[in-house]
């Protein structure tokens, strides 16, 4: 019986952990219709990935890559640029398991995270790019890569600090 309510409990928990996850994700794009500034658009779809890739499938969109992207280009803003190109190297090694198109846009996005001194997103690259290094069985890559990303941590009052 203790065995039978065990498991009960943990497909509950489980569940309701992905139909918060479902829900999020729905309202995000509910949200997306009803907005065309271009600014306004890049933070939802940001959310959005963000949302996919840490607590859902880890299958990101190619569109909201491709929209972010735009947008970036549009806005000729780098920080913005950094994360679209970092969404766009997730997308690639994650839900297409293409690791090599992966890194290519996560050393696009490095150098312009590290101009507008961007910790978060420098040291979340630097795990990026380990972490794909790692898939492709090139462990000495990815051992330098997860040093540098440790080494690039936001400060420790962040909240992105225990995240990362």
């Amino acid at each position: 019986m203790k065995k039978i309510v065990t498991i009960l409990i943990g497909f509950l928990i489980y569940t309701s952990a992905g139909i918060t996850q479902y829900k999020t994700s729905d309202s995000l794009k509910t949200i997306l219709t009803k907005t065309n500034d271009p600014l306004e658009r890049f933070n939802i779809l940001n959310r959005l990935s963000e949302d996919i890739f840490t607590n859902g499938d880890g299958n990101i969109e190619s569109s909201l890559c491709t929209e972010m992207l735009t947008i970036a280009r549009e806005l000729d803003n780098d920080s913005l640029l950094a994360i679209g190109y970092n969404m766009a190297g997730n997308y690639f090694f994650s839900s297409k398991g293409d690791n090599t198109t992966g890194l290519e846009y996560l050393f696009k996005a490095l150098p312009l995270a590290e101009k507008i001194n961007d910790k978060h997103r420098v040291s979340s690259l630097y795990f990026d790019i380990a972490f794909t290094y790692s898939r492709l069985e090139i462990i000495e890559e990815a051992i330098k890569y997860n040093r540098k990303g440790a080494a690039n941590l936001p400060a420790a009052p962040s909240p992105m600090y225990n995240f990362m």
